[in-house]
């Protein structure tokens, strides 16, 4: 059975250079249970304020984690900065990925993409994923899985896969 965290946090903002970020941190009994020295960025899937979400733990420089919230999410979780919000979630499977429909079966019709496809990361794979399914419009979707196999066969080119 998979352990799951739950705890209430506060929304609060990350400077990162010129940008600010809306994010909720990990409390340190938490902290302590996960393997996070072993993998510092590790992948989850849970619920805030009763929103869905898969996101990975993300590291501070002082070793504090928090979860990085979109303002779009944020609005479905009717929360804003300083609210706080109720985190439950478990661990999720690192090299789990969800591939579009449209960007799977380019990989698998084209043998080349779908060799090399198999030697990416995880997280190259759910980047190109992730670029093809926010895309709204069918036209927009397909313009992006262009690019994605270009970039896919690039990456072994670049490699010499």
């Amino acid at each position: 059975m998979t352990e799951v965290y739950a705890f209430s946090g506060k929304v609060e903002t990350l400077d990162f250079g010129r940008m600010a970020y809306h994010i909720v941190y990990l409390p340190e009994k938490i902290r302590k249970l996960l393997p996070l020295d072993e993998s510092p960025r590790l992948r989850t899937v849970g619920f805030v304020s009763g929103q869905p979400f898969q996101l990975a733990l993300m590291p501070t420089a002082g070793r504090k984690w928090y979860l990085l919230l979109s303002r779009k999410f944020l609005k479905k979780c009717a929360a804003k900065l300083g609210d706080r919000v109720d985190v439950e979630f478990s661990l999720d499977d690192p090299d789990a990925v969800d591939v579009p429909p449209e960007l799977r079966h380019a990989v698998e019709t084209n043998g080349r993409a779908a060799q090399i496809w198999e030697q990416m990361t995880a997280g190259k794979k759910r980047g190109l994923a992730y670029r093809v399914a926010t895309a709204k419009r069918a036209e927009t979707r397909q313009r992006r899985v262009e690019t994605a196999m270009e970039e896919i066969l690039d990456f072994g080119l670049e490699r010499d896969l």
